[in-house]
């Protein structure tokens, strides 16, 4: 089996390493991500009473790929209450984003998996395992993190009942307006390492880091015969490369068009190195 390696990059959620404490109160996620299907989420936006889930998978980990049928269980129950929306979250940097969309629809995969390209909404978490769930409550803060729950006792050692249900117990809490208890589990699956940033496997290409930034900061205005210079593929990107980089938009929703120092980091670094391509099988395509 791969070991999942993921990459450190900028700030994180500030999760205690230890014990049973969880993060102070976290209200932003100031980026948006792209399911399998095309559809973009804006993260920063939370409706009203919204609790969100957010389940860490990788193709490649059976104990993640056994836990599907679970989530779309639980997806259909969240549902039917409409006060939690389930994500799934590819981070793999081994996985194309064409490679996720092929198994999750050959495992029947019926919640939305995001294809975290660039390991933003992984490097806010700081998963330890995959599967590993956490659950944001409705005023922004990591209210659950862990297992789904408790069918493995170890890797190899699967309990022939499962009973509990970490992730549908702390969301019934949350529901109730109490305290998930408990708050923190010890995941099971498989592990998740960060190796240092110089590291090669942390290579910024067009197709997988770019290429959303620009779909989702740049193209309403920034396309072929748009108001704004064209920046809808691979050339006329390299070729307004340094631009890109160093002004800020000017259009007209520019408060949601300005790109993240995380963003601006993934530019810069792909600029430094040449502006590499990439595999096309990375690519998000259209936004829908």
């Amino acid at each position: 089996m791969r070991i999942f390696v993921l990459v450190a990059w900028c700030c994180t959620w500030g999760l205690a390493t230890g014990g049973e404490g969880l993060a102070p109160p976290e209200k932003s996620l100031p980026f948006s991500l792209m399911d399998l299907d095309g559809k973009v989420h804006p993260l920063d936006c939370q409706g009203p009473g919204e609790i969100r889930v957010f389940v860490f998978l990788a193709t490649e980990c059976p104990i993640a790929n056994g836990n599907i049928p679970t989530l779309n269980q639980l997806h259909r129950e969240l549902g039917r209450t409409g006060t939690a929306k389930l994500f799934g979250v590819v981070s793999d940097p081994f996985t194309t984003r064409d490679e996720a969309a092929r198994h999750y629809r050959d495992y029947q995969t019926r919640f939305p998996i995001l294809f975290d390209s660039s390991r933003q909404l992984c490097e806010r978490f700081q998963p330890s395992h995959v599967p590993e769930a956490f659950v944001v409550d409705a005023t922004g803060r990591l209210a659950y993190r862990g297992a789904i729950d408790n069918a493995w006792e170890a890797v190899g050692k699967r309990r022939q009942v499962v009973t509990r249900h970490y992730l549908a117990e702390a969301l019934e809490r949350l529901r109730a307006n109490q305290t998930p208890n408990p708050a923190r589990t010890q995941p099971v699956g498989c592990p998740v390492e960060y190796p240092p940033l110089d590291r090669p496997e942390r290579a910024v290409t067009y197709h997988r880091d770019i290429a959303p930034v620009l779909l989702f900061r740049c193209a309403e205005c920034h396309r072929e015969k748009g108001t704004a210079f064209d920046l809808s593929g691979l050339e006329q990107a390299k070729l307004q490369g340094k631009r890109i980089a160093t002004t800020p938009c000017k259009g007209p929703t520019a408060a949601t068009r300005q790109c993240t120092p995380f963003e601006k980091s993934l530019l810069q670094v792909w600029l430094d190195r040449g502006m590499p391509p990439g595999d096309t099988a990375d690519s998000p395509g259209k936004a829908r």
